[in-house]
């Protein structure tokens, strides 16, 4: 391997190589993977069991789904740029260790709500917790891999979220159509399946959470808070579980401008946090607005409009017959009507179970995110990650705004279903954002450019919620408009059109 050296020491990201990649960084990969996948299981957890929850959970109207699902998202909000900041500050790996474990604790709970305000309070403090896991793990992770494999292993790990995503709603349907109940005379509940499914997601959150236990801290964190020797047995360590080897070469590491400059912030929480958002809004503007703008319209579409894929397909089952002369919207239209005469008669309505289309869909959409993360994992460092992007966002915004135009529920089930799957930009965005900002500002960054995106989802899905019951078209319209413009902005981030060229 021909590694540069100065005066004896080693480049950081030369001394990554040397570590070399291994059997270490799978199980890194994985797990950092599976977390990913914690985030998505939490959001269809309450998706799928919603439509089939609404009597036990007293719900009335799609507007209060918004409130569960906004509650979760208010609570990534505004914690995710103080997570963040903390583990810049503090470290990423205690804080990945504790805050699943948590969120874990949060999902039981959830699965013993009586009401959907209760529900939406359990949902707000399971939001805080993968707060801190949907940012924090990107910088973790990409700071054990050496350049040249960061962007695509970045992207495995994504697939790892891919596969265990396309299991959810499989495992959707053999729990949530189940008809038993077991009877909780002393909290005065019906335990039944869909509220064993909301327990179930919360379990990746558990397995990562131990994991993290027995997983080192970032070396690169450890190196730019001046932990030399710290550093050097981290990566000592991932030397010999890569080779089985103890003849580890890097004995010193060369201090470059990046880690100068982390070691020189200011001590303490308040301080560091004016310090590092002064220096991220001075020096890097251009990258921080841009990513920020388009994780919001990213995540407007992928997780706002998400709530509804499943209660949404439910309802054009209901007319299968006539759905090929009818709009998307004309099913939502009669749906919303026909259970507001049923309101207005005092018959209750409940439903026990979803349609199974609902769940194919929604595999169908996770299996394009499977593909996706594939694809992009092997082309990402020949053809770079502008024609991706690009491609991602103006294809599935030009979806959004022809649902409004087909009339045939059925193939607009479909442009719907690819409208969602812009959500596979975000990984790749994650790791643009990696690449732009130095290790003391980075998961600070991260996490803040995040949170635009949450704010987007919880946009997303209390705009949605309101638009369903007013002006159908324009959920679906709206959403596709901002996902074509951030398919323009992306040209104007900087370095977008740089390769990290073929390994």
């Amino acid at each position: 391997m021909d590694v540069k050296r100065d005066d004896g020491k080693f480049k950081f990201d030369d001394a990554l190589e040397i570590a070399t990649f291994g059997i270490f960084h799978y199980f890194l990969i994985f797990i950092c993977g599976l977390l990913m996948s914690a985030i998505f299981c939490e959001i269809m957890s309450v998706n799928f069991s919603l439509p089939v929850a609404e009597c036990d959970l007293s719900i009335s109207s799609k507007s209060q789904y918004g409130i569960v699902s906004g509650s979760w998202f208010a609570g990534v909000i505004l914690t995710a740029y103080l997570w963040g900041l903390l583990s810049d500050l503090y470290g990423r790996r205690n804080i990945l260790t504790i805050t699943p474990i948590v969120a874990f604790l949060t999902a039981v709970a959830s699965s013993f709500s009586t009401h959907y305000l209760i529900l939406a309070v359990f949902r707000f403090f399971n939001g805080i917790c993968m707060s801190s896991a949907g940012a924090i793990v990107f910088a973790y992770l990409g700071e054990f891999l050496a350049t040249k494999n960061r962007s695509r292993s970045i992207m495995i790990a994504s697939l790892v979220f891919g596969v265990i995503s396309t299991i959810v709603p499989i495992t959707a349907y053999f729990i949530i159509n189940q008809h038993w109940k077991l009877t909780i005379e002393l909290l005065n509940i019906e335990y039944k399946p869909w509220r064993l499914f909301v327990l179930i997601c919360g379990i990746p959150n558990l397995i990562c959470g131990i994991a993290f236990i027995f997983l080192p801290e970032s070396p690169k964190f450890c190196f730019s808070k001046g932990q030399t020797q710290k550093t050097l047995k981290i990566l000592n360590q991932i030397y010999f579980l890569n080779t089985r080897k103890s003849d580890f070469k890097v004995k010193d590491i060369q201090l470059e401008d990046e880690f100068i400059h982390a070691s020189s912030n200011p001590k303490g929480v308040l301080h560091m946090m004016l310090h590092n958002t002064l220096q991220m809004l001075k020096n890097y503007p251009r990258s921080f607005w841009l990513l920020s703008f388009i994780q919001f319209g990213t995540f407007y579409v992928c997780h706002g409009l998400l709530l509804f894929f499943p209660d949404i397909l439910h309802e054009v089952s209901q007319f299968s017959e006539s759905s090929n002369s009818l709009q998307l919207c004309d099913v939502v239209d009669k749906v919303i009507a026909h259970k507001t005469n049923l309101s207005s008669n005092f018959i209750e309505n409940c439903v026990d179970e979803l349609d199974i289309s609902a769940y194919i869909y929604v595999t169908i959409l996770q299996s394009c995110f499977l593909v996706g993360f594939l694809i992009i994992s092997f082309t990402v460092n020949y053809i770079g990650r502008f024609p991706i992007l690009t491609f991602i966002f103006l294809t599935t915004g030009l979806c959004g705004i022809l649902i409004a135009f087909i009339k045939n529920a059925t193939v607009a089930t479909y442009l719907y279903l690819w409208l969602l799957v812009s959500g596979v930009s975000s990984n790749l965005l994650n790791t643009v954002c990696y690449d732009l900002f130095p290790t003391n500002l980075r998961s600070m960054a991260i996490s803040t450019t995040m949170l635009f995106g949450r704010l987007g989802g919880l946009a997303g899905g209390n705009i949605a919620s309101i638009l369903l019951e007013k002006s159908c078209n324009w959920t679906f319209g709206i959403g596709g408009i901002l996902l074509v413009f951030c398919g323009v902005l992306v040209m104007f981030i900087p370095n977008i059109f740089k390769r990290k060229g073929g390994v």
